[in-house]
């Protein structure tokens, strides 16, 4: 069948300002580029504490079903959430692919009911398809998030009130997240670690949706303790002035305990930023010893309301020495800092972007119709 007679109904939360908004628009650019009919559900819920005005796909949201083809790009959690409030009826359909995100080698069982409406599952990263490998005799695949910038103004330092001498590093997370995976506090070691008596070098530290009152916030804004070179971005801008920001930084930081894919990690190579970031988890499909600076990292279980569901599975601790060490090794080799970087964005261009991933979109797409049809 050609794909210009193939629709697609893509269900996710295409207008929200987070990872999993970003995981269905760039499906939602597959689509396009191989020329697919598109058709868009927004699921949001009043309830969900999320932004919603990213309008790249307003044109492709109808909030009704159309094609048989269903794909829900979500969480786990997000789609057993739609059982909750739709019913079984929202899945009772013989053609529902699950594209699913999550940080761990494990999943939480309690929400595998929710699997069992989906004919294939797409994981957004080999670390992530190991969760999902299942009983139920449900496919199960990598597909991964091809990584684009957006056409973005290139903006000044001055315009972040940032300075201009300071080599910046750069780490970016929301507080919705849970910090305890995003793990910002060890950046803010390493780099107090190294650079305590540097003048040269900063830390640039893109928060959103901080409450500024809470005791989270309190307890984030204590480590930092007055420190003159690490400068606090406390709102949440427009995607272009994201990857603005990203732009005037020197190099990347990731020090998380665990990601599905890590975006950011991904974007910033395409800028040409070297980036140094936990060799651990979704990442790792990406960054290589060959294009990034991986920190070394021992294994450790969550504990009890560190993240949802998954008390008791394991994940990373970053090891500050070692992070520091690698920001240190930029720092003093720039030169070769820009060579591994180089080498991660043509990585990127080749293996992760929208006409690198098109193929595979396509092969899963029509393996997928040939055994269910």
């Amino acid at each position: 069948m050609p794909r210009n007679n193939i629709g697609i109904d893509f269900i996710g939360l295409p207008r929200g300002k987070l990872g999993v908004g970003e995981m269905v628009r760039s499906l939602i650019r597959l689509a396009e580029y191989n020329d697919y009919k598109i058709n868009v559900i927004d699921c949001i819920h009043p309830d969900d504490n999320v932004i919603n005005d990213h309008n790249e796909f307003n044109s492709y949201i109808t909030n009704e079903f159309k094609y048989p083809l269903r794909i829900y790009s979500l969480t786990q959690n997000h789609i057993a959430a739609l059982i909750y409030r739709f019913g079984t009826q929202f899945f009772d359909n013989k053609m529902n692919i699950f594209h699913l995100a999550w940080e761990f080698e494990n999943r939480p069982e309690e929400l595998d009911h929710a699997l069992r409406f989906g004919d294939e599952i797409w994981a957004i990263s080999t670390f992530t398809e190991k969760a999902f490998k299942n009983s139920y005799g449900i496919p199960v695949n990598t597909m991964h998030c091809p990584v684009e910038l957006p056409h973005f103004q290139k903006r000044t330092r001055q315009f972040f009130k940032l300075p201009d001498k300071l080599f910046l590093y750069c780490f970016s997370f929301d507080m919705n997240s849970f910090l305890s995976r995003k793990n910002p506090y060890a950046c803010i070691h390493a780099f107090k670690q190294v650079f305590s008596d540097n003048s040269n070098a900063g830390l640039v530290i893109k928060v959103s949706n901080a409450v500024t009152g809470s005791q989270k916030w309190l307890e984030f804004m204590q480590l930092i303790n007055g420190e003159k070179d690490i400068f606090i971005i406390n709102e949440v801008l427009d995607k272009k002035d994201v990857i603005a920001l990203f732009d005037c930084c020197d190099a990347y930081l990731s020090l998380h305990r665990s990601e599905g894919f890590g975006i950011g990690m991904a974007e910033n190579m395409l800028l040409g930023k070297p980036v140094i970031c936990t060799g651990y988890s979704g990442n790792t499909d990406f960054c290589t010893p060959e294009n990034s600076y991986l920190v070394e990292h021992t294994l450790i279980s969550v504990k009890q309301d560190e993240y949802v569901s998954a008390e008791g599975f394991i994940w990373a601790e970053p090891s500050v020495s070692s992070a520091a060490q690698l920001m240190k090794e930029v720092f003093e080799n720039q030169k070769q800092a820009k060579i591994k970087a180089q080498i991660a964005k043509l990585n990127i261009e080749k293996h992760f972007s929208v006409a690198g991933l098109s193929s595979q979109f396509d092969n899963l797409i029509s393996n997928f119709l040939n055994r269910e049809l």
